[in-house]
């Protein structure tokens, strides 16, 4: 049985034997006549699989019950071709990786394009899987090509789940902001009646003072809303302040951030594992 552990860059030796049933050495003894040349290979002869590498033949004599007879033996050696699954399998898997990055380029709201391009590249590598192992025997331990699909399903199974996590990041960032605009609310109202600051406000007022600047303090945005003009930006500006640090404290990362992280992580990943992949398989 051949043995897949390094399957697609894997060497075989293959041997065959010449030697008489019924005579032994007393009545025959082969030899090779031309010596080296005694075995040659036809340059038209190709297989689809495998090439043909280099080959050598010996004379032997062999010790049966029976008596010692005469043998000669050539042995070969035979080298996969990887060209055909460099191209039905390798560049297929490594273009399904590829394509399920599209999404972390796409707009966090476009929820229906992300999950269409993490679903079917994941089905896809799921059916690559199943096709390719379904051609090659069955064996109960990890062979190369396995380990190599195995990790591009891996990837693209990330990806999808990256975008969960983006839409559970975001229904945090939410759920923060409708809490911190009650809160924002509420301040305003309790500075409006009990502020004492709002007397200033309205001698300001009284010498035709404008207040253009906005303000990260806390106690001057809400005395600011007073203008009808400015009520919304500045109220905003406010809620998205508190939600964003009420967020960061509490998961240390935004759902901006995981896009702009995956799109490095995820090729740098990928690339390193190509790299040492095929440098352990190459020269195994």
């Amino acid at each position: 049985m051949l043995c897949l552990f390094i399957f697609g860059f894997c060497l075989f030796f293959h041997t065959y034997d010449l030697q008489s049933y019924a005579y032994s050495t007393r009545d025959i003894i082969y030899h090779w006549h031309l010596g080296e040349n005694s075995v040659t290979i036809d340059e038209n002869v190709h297989l689809a699989h495998f090439t043909i590498g280099d080959h050598r033949h010996v004379e032997r004599v062999i010790s049966l019950s029976t008596g010692n007879y005469s043998r000669l033996s050539t042995y070969f050696t035979f080298k996969r071709n990887i060209g055909f699954y460099l191209i039905q399998i390798y560049f297929p898997s490594s273009l399904i990786v590829v394509i399920s990055w599209i999404s972390f380029w796409l707009n966090r709201d476009a929820t229906q394009a992300r999950v269409a391009i993490g679903v079917t590249t994941v089905l896809t590598m799921t059916t690559l899987m199943t096709s390719t192992n379904a051609s090659l025997p069955k064996v109960s331990y990890v062979k190369s090509l396995d380990i190599f699909l195995g990790t591009c399903y891996f990837i693209v199974f990330a990806s999808l789940l990256e975008y969960a996590t983006i839409g559970y990041l975001m229904e945090r960032y939410r759920n923060s902001l409708v809490d911190n605009r009650a809160t924002a609310t509420t301040c305003f109202y309790e500075l409006t009646e009990n502020s004492p600051i709002i007397q200033r406000i309205r001698a300001m007022e009284l010498r035709n003072y404008t207040f253009n600047n906005e303000s990260e303090n806390d106690f001057e945005v809400p005395l600011l809303i007073r203008r009808s003009k400015n009520q919304f930006r500045l109220r905003s500006a406010m809620i998205r302040m508190s939600a964003n640090k009420c967020l960061c404290s509490c998961l240390r990362i935004r759902p901006s951030q995981v896009d702009l992280i995956s799109r490095i992580l995820f090729p740098t990943f990928f690339v390193a594992f190509h790299i040492v992949y095929w440098t352990v398989y190459l020269y195994f």
